[in-house]
């Protein structure tokens, strides 16, 4: 619905939690969105994760500290199937890719050579290339998408002795080329990031592989090139995954430290409170390098280690619902006497359509239109609608979205004022009789010299409410005689060319100001 909601607080309020002992090789947590899908032919850690063309490749990962793995294998949710693919040219783990344009991005990686190596893989003829290295070698980095530019953040130069660095470069796909970016304030491996809004977010991971995890977060702004320190997270942790619901991040499973026990638990940061919140539901096994990935409106969790390091086959549906029709922006313009009406939404859920609804001033509401909705997206969406064959006058608009179950909310009300802007006009004030403002309203039907002035009964100016240049338009002046007496006056516009010369429209009305 339009009233913004958290997936995962209703899902925690309105379903029945069954507790049981956890199997997580087995076990279907259907009751928390959460449903097991077939398994990952290669068992792996340390793996990464790239959508295209609604499939997930999982590619390169680690059986254990020390392996390097180049396996490729792509799932398709619909079918629930797994297809081998040509193996990445250099077998690595804790590798870092992203999808730009159908095409797979591979950066560094390796146990215990570090490689600087980036490779594209193009899943529709299943081929590999070569493209530029990094300019620095490392390893558990991690890579985001902003503006078609690949960011590459941090990660480990050397895993003998877990050196760290603070590196940020750029990649530009379609250049092939790279250039040097502000660095983290903080040098991390193996830890997670997500955009919000454009910007950033890096959150906690390790600065040596045997100490505790770093509660770190940090935010980037590619545009202007500047980290951002933000609140720690109040449990650290590494070897997590994240993604971006509702403009909040959320954070999936990990490690307090290297040799410790991983978590089950889903965290959420608030970008725009700073906050963080620890929810009481969780993931229904313990895991930590896991790879995921977003899917129409649902999360892939696909490998990783368990408790015993052992690497998993294991592959989790999780249906992040609901997501509610979220309205970012609804507003209306009068153009030549007929409203175009524009709104944009920035998730939906089960969203049928909408209703557009309209009332004059002494009227009710009444449907003059439906607009089809997206049904379920995490994706922004812009939607208009022309309201035509209007008279003069001021209207109200809202919007009854409508879900495929019935269910609906309307949005808030917007006020348009129609004019037809074909010749020049002066209105009478409204409210007439006033005390001590009103509104006085005149229509441009070209772009012209507007003076406006007062005058008293018997026709001396005494005050001057507009004089300058206007566009073509419908404008409106609040006039406030509150140091003015009682009593009558008048008002009158004057309207002369951009180009100067002789008026080419004058007109006088009456107004009564009643103290």
């Amino acid at each position: 619905m339009l009233l913004r909601q958290n997936f995962l607080q209703i899902a925690r309020k309105s379903m029945l939690i069954i507790l049981c002992i956890l199997c997580f090789t087995s076990i279907s947590w259907a009751q928390l969105g959460w449903e097991t899908k077939a398994p990952m032919p290669t068992a792996r850690g340390w793996l990464t994760t790239s959508v295209v063309n609604n499939n997930i490749y999982a590619i390169g990962g680690a059986l254990d500290i020390g392996s390097n793995l180049d396996a490729v294998e792509a799932f398709n949710p619909l079918t629930n199937t797994w297809i081998t693919k040509t193996p990445m040219p250099t077998p690595r783990g804790c590798a870092a890719a992203c999808a730009v344009d159908g095409i797979i991005y591979v950066f560094g990686g390796g146990w215990y050579t570090v490689y600087s190596t980036v490779q594209a893989y193009d899943p529709s003829n299943d081929t590999w290339t070569t493209k530029s290295p990094m300019p620095t070698a490392r390893s558990g980095l991690s890579v985001c998408v902003v503006d078609g530019i690949i960011y590459a953040i941090s990660g480990f130069t050397d895993l003998n002795t877990h050196t760290g660095t603070n590196t940020v470069e750029a990649y530009n796909p379609k250049t092939d080329t790279w250039s040097t970016k502000a660095p983290i304030p903080t040098p991390r491996a193996y830890f997670a990031t997500s955009v919000v809004n454009g910007i950033i977010y890096a959150i906690t991971g390790f600065d040596r592989m045997s100490a505790p995890s770093l509660s770190n977060v940090e935010a980037y702004d590619p545009v202007s090139d500047v980290w951002t320190i933000k609140n720690d997270m109040p449990d650290p942790r590494a070897g997590m995954t994240s993604h971006t619901f509702d403009g909040k991040i959320y954070c999936f499973g990990g490690v307090a430290y290297g040799g410790g026990p991983c978590y089950s638990t889903i965290s959420k940061y608030d970008p725009a409170l700073d906050s963080w919140e620890d929810l009481s539901n969780a993931m229904p096994y313990e895991v930590f390098s896991i790879s995921s990935s977003l899917l129409n409106g649902k999360l892939y969790f696909i490998g990783g280690l368990n408790n015993d390091r052992t690497p998993l086959t294991t592959v989790y549906e999780y249906t992040p619902l609901p997501v509610p029709v979220e309205l970012v922006s609804f507003i209306g313009n009068n153009v030549n006497g007929k409203v175009l009406l524009e709104w944009k939404t920035a998730t939906e859920l089960n969203n049928n359509g909408f209703e557009v609804q309209r009332k004059a001033a002494a009227s009710e509401f009444a449907i003059i239109g439906f607009v089809k909705g997206q049904g379920t997206t995490t994706n922004q969406k812009e939607y208009s609608y022309t309201d035509k064959n209007l008279v003069d006058g001021k209207y109200f608009y809202r919007l009854k979205q409508i879900d495929f179950d019935g269910t609906f909310e309307y949005s808030s009300e917007i006020e348009i004022e129609v004019r037809i802007i074909d010749k020049f006009t002066l209105e009478q004030n409204y409210p007439n009789p006033f005390n001590p403002t009103t509104t006085i309203g005149y229509v441009l039907k070209d772009k012209s010299n507007a003076k406006l002035t007062l005058l008293n009964a018997i026709g001396e100016e005494i005050a001057v409410l507009v004089n300058k240049e206007q566009d073509k338009g419908y404008h409106k002046v609040e006039f406030d005689a509150a140091n003015l007496p009682s009593g009558v006056y008048f008002y009158s516009l004057q309207v002369y060319p951009t180009s100067g010369g002789a008026g080419s429209f004058t007109a006088t009305k009456k107004l009564l100001l009643l103290k």
